[in-house]
């Protein structure tokens, strides 16, 4: 049976793949991950906005003051830069 580049799934026909190429399961495993840890992420920057710290997406310094910031936007910054220190 032939398997994924990774050799962790099996690859019983074109369902299995995506259109690139790539194993649709794998795919989905490294989906699950970046989900989880953006949640963790998004959980850190609302705890830290609840206590008045304001997080800024841009260069991810926090401050207090009333300029509000996208969490989403935060979120996805802090999973790029440190993602791979959560597992």
């Amino acid at each position: 049976m032939e398997m994924c580049k990774p050799g962790r799934h099996p690859i019983r026909g074109s369902r299995d793949r995506l259109p690139n190429g790539g194993c649709r399961e794998c795919d989905r495993e490294a989906q699950a991950k970046h989900r989880a840890k953006r949640q963790a992420a998004l959980a850190w920057i609302r705890a830290l906005e609840a206590r008045g710290v304001h997080v800024d997406p841009d260069d991810l310094t926090l401050s207090f003051g009333g300029v509000t910031a996208s969490t989403e936007a935060i979120a996805d910054r802090m999973v790029s830069r440190w993602g791979d220190l959560v597992e």
